[in-house]
């Protein structure tokens, strides 16, 4: 809302000067009442004012010397032009009284001395009359001898008649009348000898101006004239000239041209031009007060229906004030009030602001003191001076800001021709809308804002109706079938949309953009439109930017795009379209799709960077170009962040690797990432080490552990570092735990990965009958091999086929293995190791140097495969292994011309290969080889060396089938003797068994426990056992057991003898019983002693008895003691010395 003070000097009363206070709403269609409290000397007085849309149109102005404004008025929707009334709004009111015309309809007025008026009305047949008003209002008719004919327009020049006072009539197509005294009937004496279209007196003298002719016909011309004297003196041309005024202190403004000079030399373009204010209908008042009803264009031309006039009024400094509302009585008070007041100061103070208003800005013309916080205004009145105060609100109907990049503020006025509501703005324009939804060819005033469509737009310009003038073209800008906001432009720079947005945040960059276009083609002052940002608080434009002039053509020129990037200090702002043309014509513009959305920062500026060193693991990285306010950046690839403030930053402790980087403001709005920065770890990155196969082996045997490609290495196992294993492969041939350390540039990188190999034979040997090999030929069919992968691709390791045919891949580092490519060399010398059909495909990533192990369930020999796609210079070292120790590896290129493959070291244990650059199919013999590797082996380790600059050719080969033989045993297993019963006599010999060894050869021992008689059952047991031994120690026993039937029982005889010693005793002495006695020396042996024997003393003997039909019986120990028994018997005594 715009409040207008000003201050005008009533040069009759020195002693006095004037407050003008204007009340104007931004959004004026809900302005509630404001009231203004004014203090000063004995004055202390409220006064409502209120600037609704509902008011009349005025169609003509005069002003009294007391300061009282008079008008003619007429809703604006009275096309019959019949329904005039005559209003009046008197000093220190904001009231429009109305003085109901009694005949006729008015058709001009003019103030008089005090506060008297006088008007001309015209009657139904056309005759014209004119009467005087009063200050009480009552009205006299002084028509008297007029002649007939319409009165165009009559004056006063403020002085009494009879004493200097002069009342003036315009009759159509006749003369120039002048009243000198106040007889009635009145007399009228012709002063001009003209048929005039307007007159007006200058205040408190005999000069007149008139002007013959109007802005419809061919020209216009002033002429200037002292009634007292018998010339009158021609001015020239004023420009579109429809109406005259001067103030009292002779200012003279004709149309919308100031007249600068004097009446002998005058000047028409001089730089006070009132450019813009197109009045036809004007008046002068006190001082150099100047009010002007202004509309679109003359009321001749038609239209005016739907063009409603308001007053403007101008400053002492030249400056126009829109708008004053003329009332009806009963209604709204007046947005103006015009206060006499004696000098000295005085504090205007806005007393209330309603809910949702707020006081935007206090203007002062001239400059007095203000203050937007207390809502006040402290002005010093002087006699014969005029001041002017602003006071400007605004209805904040605020857009939140989504705090997203993605989303803003965006207003596109409806993409449809339906009738679309005013738009939630606040504007120092008036809505034209309510006139032009639903009214197609529609025109608005001037100073009228309104949405516009295609099927309403405009005849030359947005103050014309009547029909399209632009040929083609004028469409909006968001669909071509919507609507726009038109703007019939001013004549001063000016707001014409205002929009309240909250939730910015201070510190971000943001996009303000607007859609414009030309909507006149008149010559004239072109548009040119201003894009602002206003102080929410003081209203102060703190950003701005300007279309520059825009063209005027037809078919009209395109929508130009204008654009405001600015960086928030507050959280909330207005933004504003301005006009910012001063000129009446050609400068109507259209605007559409007003926006306002945050800016992404735009990606951080890397700068220097810090690698890792030995002593400090991690680097960093500056960045520079960071928008203002606070900041988040991000490394998109390790997620770590930093906040701050400022245009740089250095992000430190950074992981060896890959990084970029992102700048976020806390609206969430991110970058794009910078691009990548690869930090280098001056520690190499730890190992990573395959082993070939089996990681236990038989003793003699070795397990080959193979780490990835580094600059040194060095071997360690539980003990320590291992003398003399610097090699990228260590053959470890005893139990332990491996892993392995590499050095670049003087820094050690971690422990690679263990891996524990264990040395030992703990499988016994097995009986076999008969041992042997033989030789079997293998083939991996990648079409049809079995897998252990679920996908394809999948992770490494996998393996492909089964039993002997298998083959087990992996991979030093990460990838997939697929067998999803399809080979099929051409036919052709030499041919390939490859049938067609799939073959492997082994990917890397990241795409580094690395090592591929192939390992074989058991050795193999005569291997022979294809390997294609060895494109991008990828190099790789081929080292084929049996139990550690290299092999011989033959590589032949499959093309013998063109890119080749380089093939070094054929046929020996150091094969390699170098693939041609750039790219060639999996089917290319460009860059193929065949691999024989005549054998034996267990395992297969592939080199890659990458080039210094990997590309994506050089992180993927492929493998085709596999054929190779094998070698299989042809041992049989031995069926072992197995636990068995046999008669005495049948008892089987014991076989020879042989044993075999999974780590060598074995050693059979054969044992046998001797049958033992058991004379209870007429059985003995034979045990015998065969025990294998391999050279590790491990045994295997076989036992088997021989029962044996028929024995014969033992003999009987007494264990303990005592037998009469003599010469001749023998075993014969001994008593037995049984049959076919044998007599042994122990329970073992197997000789039979004599029955000669001769006894010893305390000496055991063995018996036994075999029975007829049976087998000699178990024995039975007999122990004899031999006794002197000559004192018995001395034959014996003799016998024994003998």
């Amino acid at each position: 809302m715009m409040i207008f003070l000003a201050i005008l000097t009533n040069q009759a009363k020195a002693q006095n000067g004037y407050i003008y206070l204007h009340h104007q709403a931004a959004n004026e269609e809900g302005s509630p009442n404001f009231t203004f409290n004014v203090i000063g000397g004995s004055l202390n007085q409220n006064y409502t004012l209120n600037d609704q849309t509902d008011f009349l149109s005025s169609e003509d102005l005069g002003a009294s010397q007391s300061g009282r404004l008079w008008a003619l008025a007429r809703p604006f929707t009275d096309l019959t032009f019949n329904n005039f009334k005559i209003y009046y709004r008197d000093t220190n009111s904001a009231t429009w009284v109305a003085i109901i015309t009694p005949t006729g309809s008015p058709r001009a007025i003019d103030g008089g001395s005090g506060g008297t008026a006088i008007y001309s009305s015209n009657t139904a047949t056309g005759a014209g009359r004119v009467f005087s008003i009063a200050a009480d209002g009552s009205t006299t008719d002084i028509s008297g001898n007029l002649p007939a004919g319409i009165v165009y327009d009559v004056s006063d020049n403020w002085l009494p008649l009879g004493s200097g006072g002069r009342q003036y009539a315009s009759v159509q197509g006749q003369n120039i009348y002048q009243r000198t005294t106040s007889a009635l009937p009145a007399v009228w004496t012709v002063v001009a000898n003209t048929p005039s279209h307007r007159v007006d007196a200058v205040p408190k003298t005999n000069n007149l101006y008139y002007v013959v002719g109007n802005s419809t016909t061919a020209g216009s011309t002033v002429f200037y004239r002292d009634v007292t004297s018998a010339a009158s003196i021609n001015l020239g041309a004023g420009s579109n000239t429809d109406d005259i005024a001067i103030t009292e202190d002779g200012t003279v403004i004709a149309g919308y041209k100031k007249m600068e000079g004097t009446p002998s030399a005058p000047i028409w373009n001089g730089p006070d031009d009132v450019q813009g204010m197109y009045g036809f209908n004007v008046t002068g008042g006190p001082n150099n007060q100047f009010w002007s009803s202004v509309g679109v264009t003359n009321v001749n031309n038609g239209n005016t229906s739907v063009r409603p006039n308001r007053i403007m009024t101008r400053t002492a400094t030249k400056n126009w004030i829109d708008d004053e509302r003329i009332r009806a009585t009963g209604t709204y008070n007046d947005n103006s009030v015009l206060l006499a007041l004696a000098p000295g100061t005085y504090t205007i103070t806005e007393a209330t602001e309603p809910s949702g208003w707020r006081l935007q800005s206090i203007t002062t013309d001239p400059v007095a003191a203000s203050d937007v916080a207390a809502k006040t205004a402290t002005v010093t009145v002087t006699a014969n001076a005029t001041t002017n105060v602003v006071f400007s609100n605004v209805n904040d109907v605020a857009f939140a800001m989504p705090a997203d990049c993605t989303a803003g503020f965006t207003e596109n006025f409806g993409t449809t021709e339906a009738n679309y509501a005013s738009p939630t703005i606040s504007s120092g324009y008036h809505n034209g809308a309510p006139i032009l939804n639903g009214t197609p060819n529609s025109a608005m005033g001037y100073g009228y804002y309104g949405l516009i469509k295609n099927s309403n737009l405009i005849t030359g310009d947005l103050a014309s109706g009547n029909g399209v003038e632009y040929t083609t073209g004028f469409t909006d800008h968001t669909s071509g079938s919507g609507r726009m906001l038109g703007v019939n432009a001013t004549g001063q720079p000016r707001l014409v949309y205002q929009k309240r947005l909250t939730g910015l945040t201070v510190g971000v960059a943001y996009n303000y953009s607007a859609w414009v276009r030309s909507a006149d083609i008149n010559a004239g002052t072109l548009p040119n439109v201003g894009l602002q940002v206003l102080h929410p608080i003081t209203g102060a434009v703190i950003f701005s930017t300007q279309s520059g002039t825009i063209a005027n053509a037809n078919p009209p020129a395109a929508w130009k795009q204008v654009v405001l990037n600015f960086t928030a200090t507050t959280t909330s702002v207005d933004i504003a379209v301005a006009s910012l043309t001063a000129g009446a014509w050609g400068n109507d513009f259209a605007v559409d799709d007003i926006s306002l959305v945050p800016v992404k920062p735009t990606a951080p500026i890397i700068g220097s960077v810090t690698q890792p060193t030995c002593s400090v693991p991690t680097g960093s990285i500056e960045l520079s170009g960071l928008p203002a306010g606070t900041w988040t950046l991000t490394d998109t690839v390790g997620g770590a962040t930093i906040t701050g403030t400022g245009t740089t930053a250095t992000f430190a402790n950074l992981a060896p690797g890959t990084h970029a980087f992102t700048v976020q403001l806390s609206s969430t709005c991110v970058s794009p990432a910078t691009s990548f920065t690869v930090l280098n770890s001056a520690t190499p990155p730890a190992a990573v080490i395959l082993a070939t196969g089996p990681t236990t082996v038989c003793p003699g045997a070795s397990v080959v552990l193979t780490a990835s490609p580094a600059t040194t290495y060095q071997w360690y196992n539980t003990s320590g570092a291992i003398a003399g294993a610097t090699n990228q492969q260590y053959v470890a041939t005893s139990t332990g735990t491996y892993y392995v350390l590499q050095t670049e540039n003087g820094c050690t990188s971690a422990n690679s990965n263990s891996i524990s190999v264990t040395v030992q034979d703990t499988v016994a040997p097995v009986f076999v009958a008969s041992a042997g090999t033989q030789v079997v030929s293998d083939l991996i069919d990648f079409d049809t091999a079995s897998t252990t992968a679920a996908t394809s691709p999948a992770n490494f390791p996998q393996s492909y086929g089964s039993g002997a045919a298998m083959v087990t891949i992996n991979q030093s580092t990460a990838g997939t293995i697929s067998n999803t490519s399809t080979v099929g060399f051409s036919a052709g010398t030499p041919v390939p190791n490859a049938s067609p059909g799939k073959a492997l495909e082994m990917q890397a990533n990241p795409n580094v140097s690395r090592t591929n192990t192939l390992t074989f369930p058991q050795k193999i020999q005569n291997l022979k495969f294809a390997m294609s796609d060895l494109d991008g210079g990828v190099q790789i070292a081929f080292q084929a292994y049996n139990n550690g120790v290299l092999q011989n590896v033959t590589l032949t290129p499959l093309a013998t011309t063109g890119a080749q493959v380089s093939v070094s070291n054929s046929g020996t244990a150091n094969a390699s290969l170098i693939g041609p650059g750039g790219a060639y199919g999996a089917s290319g013999r460009q860059a193929a080889v065949n691999v024989d590797i005549p054998g034996p082996i267990d395992s297969i380790v592939l080199v890659y060396t990458i080039p210094s600059t990997p590309n994506s050719n050089t992180n993927n080969n492929l493998i085709t089938d596999m054929s190779f033989e094998h070698i299989s045993n042809t041992q049989v297993v031995a069926t072992l003797p197995v636990n068995t019963t046999v008669n005495c006599n049948a008892i089987p010999a014991a076989p020879t068994l042989l044993a075999a060894d999974n780590c060598g050869t074995a050693t059979v021992v054969p044992t046998e426990t001797i049958a033992a008689n058991t004379p209870a059952a007429g059985q003995s047991t034979i045990t015998r056992s065969w025990t294998a031994t391999d050279g590790s120690g491990n045994t295997t026993v076989h036992t088997q057991e021989i029962v044996v039937n028929g024995y014969s029982a033992q003999p009987t005889a007494a264990s303990n003898q005592s037998i009469c010693a003599t010469n001749f005793t023998t075993l014969e002495s001994i008593v037995i019983t049984g049959t076919d006695i044998k007599w042994y020396a122990d329970a073992g042996t197997s000789s039979v002693l004599p029955s000669t024997t001769v006894l010893t003393n305390g000496t055991t003997y063995y018996a036994t008895q075999t029975v007829a039909g049976g087998c000699e019986s178990s024995r039975v120990p007999v122990t004899v003691q031999l006794r002197n028994c000559s004192w018995i018997n001395p034959a014996l005594r003799f016998k024994a010395s003998k």
